[in-house]
């Protein structure tokens, strides 16, 4: 498993005759909270100059604590650029650089590792200057002990490109903490939101990840279901080894404890070492008389000895939900056809007297036909007898479809039932507001 570190280095103390301007590094990171044992990891640095006054021959030094193996750096999509030293601190803790022949403090058993910009200069608002270090975790390194890699920009030249006096940032660090395992929770829901009932019963997964190659054993699970939920069964175990359930809820009574203990499981290239799988539904928690929504919250924890992990997963309990989706994917052109689902749920408990569903089409989409909308309640295509109410802004470009279900419907909405409502439309060459052209990449929805 590969993770990113992005980081990026701003470099400082830029000095001018007679002045002296003080920079701050930027840092900036999008990496994982966790990296695991044995496993590459790469991150991005970024060196950047926000003074105006441009710097010369720019380097990085990197201090690598021993618990970290090097396994490549290289320069931008170029793989350009010099590793010009790697050397271990000794007892003494000083390493000389070789570039502006200063002394580089470390502590004993960290490596200084130097790496050199194929570049000359470094100049305000200029382009990105990446340089990314692709690493591994030893598999002896200590679990959850955090791990720093000291990164210091410097600018060998200082502001003169002939030579003068070196700069040399702050330095920052990439925080690592080696991870054996990762544990998370899912559920199978409606975009985050369920109606209560049987019928509407939801999947709930507990997923742990293991560093590829390492054994955890004597795994341990425990799920708290709250007296809002229902279990009903279809339980299962995969990749647990020999693990077992000890304690299942009732099948009648809400609420209950799942508990398993035993066996092991063993890392691999995917992210499902270990998975726990059961069903459960939401009981009847809604006031019929209000559109009151409630979260149902399920507790979980992981463990193997002294290592704990939680995690919970909530869910909205609705007497309706209502989903969008497209047909076409994710990717689209314009003057292509996109179709929009529009799915709703009815709750097991509750009867509808009043449904309507109101869809905002945005600038760069085209106002749906009439022809181009239908209606499906559980699988019989309804006709729609009140006609939809479209509308169109000239000014944004955004429209407006309102469509009362109940009334196509004819009857009361008696749960559990559910239905989609669909709709064609055109991607625009243009947008209204502002005027431009439809581009590639652009991302155009709707939102009901």
């Amino acid at each position: 498993m590969r993770t990113s570190i992005k980081l990026s280095l701003l470099s400082l103390f830029l000095l001018l005759p007679f002045f002296c301007f003080s920079q701050t590094p930027v840092v900036s990171e999008n990496s994982a909270a966790e990296n695991f044992v044995g496993e590459d990891f790469c991150f991005e640095v970024n060196l950047t100059n926000s003074d105006a006054t441009v710097g010369y021959q720019p380097y990085i030094r990197f201090v690598i604590p021993p618990e970290l193996d090097v396994n490549s750096i290289s320069f931008g999509p170029s793989s350009g650029g010099e590793v010009v030293l790697t050397e271990v601190f000794g007892a003494s803790g000083i390493i000389e650089d070789p570039l502006i022949s200063a002394d580089v403090m470390g502590t004993n058993g960290h490596t200084l590792m130097i790496f050199q910009l194929p570049i000359g200069s470094v100049v305000q608002d200029g382009p990105d200057l990446m340089t990314d270090l692709c690493i591994n975790i030893d598999p002896g390194a200590t679990i959850n002990s955090p791990l720093d890699i000291g990164i210091t920009p410097v600018f060998a030249f200082g502001n003169s490109p002939t030579g003068g006096t070196p700069i040399i940032g702050t330095p920052v660090n990439a925080t690592i903490n080696p991870t054996l395992y990762t544990y998370r929770k899912e559920v199978e829901s409606f975009e985050g939101e369920r109606p209560p009932g049987p019928t509407w019963a939801m999947t709930y997964r507990l997923i742990v990840d293991i560093a590829d190659g390492q054994t955890i054993n004597n795994i341990q699970f425990q799920d708290i279901l709250p007296p809002s939920l229902q279990f009903v069964g279809n339980q299962s175990i995969t990749g647990g080894g020999s693990a077992s359930f000890n304690q299942l809820p009732s099948l009648a009574t809400p609420g209950g404890t799942i508990s398993i203990s035993g066996g092991s499981g063993t890392g691999t290239i995917g992210s499902e070492d270990i998975v726990v799988e059961y069903d459960a539904y939401i009981i009847d928690i809604l006031n019929h008389s209000t559109c009151a929504t409630q979260e149902v919250i399920n507790n979980s924890i992981f463990g193997i000895g002294t290592l704990t992990d939680e995690s919970d997963v909530p869910v909205l309990a609705r007497h309706v939900t209502v989903e969008k989706s497209t047909v076409n994917g994710t990717s689209a052109a314009p003057d292509d056809v996109v179709t929009f689902n529009i799915n709703f749920e009815v709750s097991d408990y509750d009867t509808i007297d009043f449904l309507t569903l109101m869809d905002s089409i945005p600038d760069g989409l085209a106002l749906p036909s009439l022809l181009d909308i239908s209606l499906t309640v559980d699988g019989t295509v309804i006709p729609i007898s009140t006609t939809p109410i479209l509308s169109y802004d000239l000014g944004t470009g955004v429209s407006v479809m309102t469509v009362d279900v109940h009334d196509a419907y004819g009857a009361d909405l008696v749960g559990p039932i559910s239905g989609v409502l669909s709709y064609s439309t055109t991607i625009n060459q243009m947008y209204v507001s502002p005027a431009a052209p439809v581009l590639a990449n652009d991302s155009v929805g709707a939102g009901v």
